[in-house]
Parts: C-alpha cells; sequence; structure tokens
C-alpha cells in the first residue's frame, strides 16, 4: 500500500502568486494532475484564495462545497476523510488542476 507524504500543491493562478499549499498525496493521479488532501488548516486556507461563493464550507454537513456553475444540482462536494487518526479534506480532488511546482 502507498504511503501517504507530505508535498506542496499549487493551482496556475496561486504558482502566478508564487503561492503553494502544503498538502498530503498517495501519489494518485487524475487526468494527469495530483489529488491531494489537505488538514482542516490548510483547507480553511485554501478558501481564503477564492472570491466568495466559489467554495465554501458547510460547518453544519462538515464538508466543503465547490460550486460548477449549474445551481445547487451541481456542486462538487467534498468530505472529510480520516487517514491515520488524521482529519484531511480532498478539495478539489478528481476535479481540479492540483500540480506539485518544482523548487
Amino acid at each position: 500500500m502507498e504511503q501517504l507524504k507530505p508535498a506542496k500543491f499549487t493551482l496556475d493562478f496561486l504558482f502566478d502568486e508564487g503561492k503553494s499549499i502544503d498538502g498530503m498525496t498517495f501519489g494518485k493521479i487524475w487526468n494527469g494532475w495530483e489529488c491531494p488532501y489537505f488538514t482542516p488548516e490548510n483547507s480553511k486556507k485554501i478558501l481564503s484564495y477564492f472570491t466568495e461563493g466559489f467554495l465554501k464550507y458547510d460547518s453544519e454537513k462538515d464538508v466543503y462545497t465547490h460550486d460548477c456553475g449549474y445551481g445547487d444540482d451541481e456542486l462538487d462536494i467534498f468530505e472529510p476523510v480520516t487517514i491515520d487518526g488524521q482529519k484531511y479534506y480532498p478539495i478539489g480532488w478528481g476535479n481540479w488542476c492540483w500540480w506539485t511546482p518544482t523548487p
């Protein structure tokens, strides 16, 4: 079984601003893009990078949602997972173009 490893992840607009976010990975790839997991703290950091409404946190359900632009029928829902006793959110997993910047 693959081991969970730390890595830095970015999206195009974050990279252009010199930003990346610490996350974890099993090395899973979707369409050539990374599938990272983020701690609750770093998930909040991701939320702060987006304009209001694009990514939301629902504290009652403990999920992040991404509005795909087609109304409530088209929300990506990122539910938390527990790995080795730690909670992570797979924000953008299997949908967003996350990648690992090279130093």
